[in-house]
């Protein structure tokens, strides 16, 4: 019976200890979502719907997001409902770029960059 409760007890930790680390993962990514401009929070956001359906792709995704809000840049076409409108193609002088994983956003930028 001891060994039962032992290992109960020790299961009850491990649960434990995962259930807050999730938690602060997800403290640490709705903090640095809004650190970012309004236009790049909502693409943030995006990121997290799409790493429920597709796990793992919340870092490159949100990777991406950052280096457009670093740059300044707009995604260049629209995968997710919800997002904000982006430019339908790439004007003249710009290049269509992204980061190169799984769950990536696509952006416009000058060409030379």
């Amino acid at each position: 019976m001891k060994k039962i409760i032992f290992w109960i007890f020790i299961l009850a930790i491990i649960l434990s200890i995962v259930f807050f680390a999730y938690q602060f993962y997800r403290y640490r990514q709705n903090n640095d979502i809004t650190s970012l401009p309004q236009y790049y929070q909502t693409l943030a956001k995006t990121c997290q719907v799409i790493n429920v359906t597709n796990a793992g792709t919340y870092d490159c995704c949100f990777n991406s997001v950052k280096a457009m809000a670093k740059a300044g840049l707009l995604i260049s076409y629209k995968p997710y409902p919800g997002q904000p409108e982006p430019i339908q193609t790439c004007p003249d002088n710009f290049r269509e770029n992204q980061l190169k994983c799984g769950g990536s956003f696509s952006w416009c930028e000058p060409i030379g960059n």
